[in-house]
C-alpha cells in the first residue's frame, strides 16, 4: 500500500504546496514542494516552521519546484533552504532573453533585487546566499513541443537526475540542446563560500519521472515561449531587434550588474537597477507586449496504481498543523499545479497533447493559476479540465482576486479556497 499526503498550505496570496509519499512495506519515501512564497512573509515563515515541526516530514526534501520567480511564489525559498536541504531544485529553463525580461519585470510583476538575481543565475544566487551546499542538483526544465529525440507521450517514467536512482554525479554545463543561449552573470559575486556549486542539468519536459522507484508519477510542463532570437546569414543566433550576438547581450547585462551593485547581494542595489535591465532588454529584443512571457513551470503528480481511496495514515499532521481542510479522494487522484500560467485555448491544447489522454483523465485537483486573475484564465477552459475540484490560493478578502469571469467559469465545479487562515489537505492511498 502506498500512502500519499498533499497539502496546499495556508499562505493566502501565494503558493506553498508540500507532498509526501510513503511505501511503508518497503520503507521508501519521497517528498516534494511546489513553490514557496506569500504576499505575507510572516505567513510563509509560519507555514514552513509548522511543516518542519511535523515528525513525519524529512530533513531533506527530494524535489523543490519553483514555477516562476514572482516574489509571492519564491520569497520563502531562502528561509526554507536555511534549514532544509533539497536534492533537486527544479526551475523553468529560460533563454537569455526571457531571463532578462523576467528579472527586469518586462510585462510582469515587479520582483526584488534578490529574486531578479536568482532568475538571472540560480547557481550564483545560491552561492551568494551561502546556500550552495543546500542544493545538490539544479534541474532546468525545457519546454516546447515534442521533438524527434523526445520519448513518446505514453512512455513510462525515467529516474530523476539527482535522485538515488540516478547514479551519475558529473557536473554538466548549462548548454542548451537546441542551441538557444542561456544567461550566466560573470558579475555576480560568489562571495567567500567555498562550497561547490550545484550540478546544473537540462531536462526536457517530455519525460516523466517516478518518486524514487515508488509508483507515483511526476511530470513537468513548460509552455512554449516566443522566440526572441533569429538566425543571421551565417546561422548564428542574434537578438531579435538589435541583431547582436548573445555575447554582446551578456556584456550589457554584466555592465548593469556591476554598475548597480547586483553582484553584491549583502547590500541593497542602487536605485534604478530594474529600469537599467529593462533598457537592455528593449535595446536587444524590443518592447512589444505581444512578447509577454508566459513562464510557469507546471507539475502533474498522479498515482500509478489501483484502488485509490482517502487515507488516514497522516492524521498526526493535525497535531501541529490544525488549520487544514481535508477533501475526499476516490478513483482518480492526479494533482495539476499551474503556478501563474496563462491558460488560453492554445496553451490548453499544448498541455493536453503534452500529458496525453490517459494522464489528463486522471486529473482530480487543479490549482487555479495566478490566484484567479482574469489575465490567466480564458472563459470556457474549466470544462476542458473537468476535475473533481479546483483550488484557489487567494486571501479571504481581495479586491480583484478571483475575477468574476473566472468564478463564473468555475461555477459548475467544486472550488476550495486556500487563504491565510486555512489550507487544504488531500490524502489518499493506493495499491501497487
Amino acid at each position: 500500500m502506498i500512502h500519499v499526503h498533499q497539502c496546499f498550505n495556508a499562505v493566502g496570496h501565494g503558493t506553498f504546496f508540500s507532498g509526501l509519499v510513503l511505501d511503508k512495506r518497503h520503507t521508501d519515501s519521497f517528498s516534494w514542494i511546489y513553490d514557496c512564497g506569500s504576499k505575507r512573509t510572516t505567513r510563509i515563515d509560519q507555514e514552513i516552521t509548522s511543516l518542519e515541526g511535523w515528525k513525519q516530514w524529512p530533513a531533506e526534501v527530494d524535489l523543490l519546484v519553483l514555477s516562476h520567480f514572482d516574489d509571492d511564489h519564491v520569497n520563502g525559498v531562502e528561509r526554507l533552504l536555511r534549514s532544509t536541504k533539497a536534492r533537486v531544485l527544479a526551475l523553468p529553463y529560460m533563454d537569455v532573453g526571457h531571463s532578462l525580461a523576467c528579472a527586469a519585470s518586462v510585462s510582469t510583476e515587479a520582483c526584488s533585487a534578490s529574486t531578479a538575481t536568482f532568475q538571472l543565475d540560480p547557481a550564483a544566487w545560491l552561492q551568494s546566499r551561502g546556500l550552495a551546499g543546500q542544493v545538490d542538483t539544479v534541474l532546468l526544465v525545457q519546454g516546447g513541443p515534442r521533438g524527434d529525440g523526445d520519448p513518446p507521450v505514453d512512455q513510462g517514467p525515467v529516474p530523476l537526475p539527482g535522485s538515488p536512482d540516478d547514479n551519475q554525479r558529473s557536473r554538466d554545463d548549462r548548454a542548451n540542446t537546441n542551441g538557444t543561449p542561456s544567461l550566466h552573470l560573470s558579475g555576480v559575486a560568489r562571495g567567500t563560500n567555498k562550497t561547490a556549486a550545484p550540478r546544473m542539468v537540462l531536462w526536457r519536459h517530455a519525460a516523466s519521472t517516478v518518486a524514487h522507484g515508488i509508483p507515483l508519477e511526476l511530470m513537468f510542463f513548460n509552455a512554449t515561449q516566443p522566440d526572441l532570437f533569429r538566425k543571421d546569414g551565417s546561422g548564428d543566433l542574434v537578438a531579435r531587434r538589435s541583431r547582436r550576438s548573445t555575447t554582446v547581450v551578456q556584456a550589457d547585462v554584466d555592465v548593469v550588474v556591476r554598475r548597480y551593485g547586483l553582484h553584491d547581494l549583502s547590500h541593497p542595489p542602487r536605485k534604478g537597477w530594474r529600469d537599467a535591465l529593462r533598457s537592455v532588454y528593449v535595446k536587444h529584443f524590443g518592447g512589444s507586449s505581444q512578447q509577454r512571457n508566459n513562464i510557469s513551470l507546471c507539475l502533474l503528480v498522479r498515482p500509478l496504481g489501483s484502488d485509490v481511496r482517502s487515507c488516514i495514515a497522516f492524521r498526526s499532521l493535525d497535531i501541529c498543523c490544525p488549520r487544514r481542510r481535508r477533501v475526499p479522494t476516490q478513483g482518480r487522484a492526479g494533482t495539476l499545479l499551474l503556478g501563474d500560467l496563462r491558460i488560453d485555448s492554445a496553451t490548453l491544447a499544448e498541455m493536453q497533447a503534452h500529458f496525453g489522454q490517459m494522464r489528463w483523465k486522471d486529473i482530480s485537483t487543479v490549482q487555479v493559476p495566478h490566484h484567479g486573475s482574469r489575465h490567466s484564465w480564458e472563459p470556457g477552459v474549466a470544462a476542458s479540465f473537468s476535475p473533481d475540484r479546483f483550488v484557489h490560493c487567494i486571501p479571504d478578502v481581495s479586491s480583484h482576486h478571483p475575477h468574476k469571469s473566472v468564478d463564473d467559469d468555475l461555477s459548475a465545479f467544486p472550488v476550495i479556497r486556500v487563504d491565510y487562515g486555512s489550507g487544504v489537505v488531500i490524502d489518499y492511498h493506493f495499491d501497487r
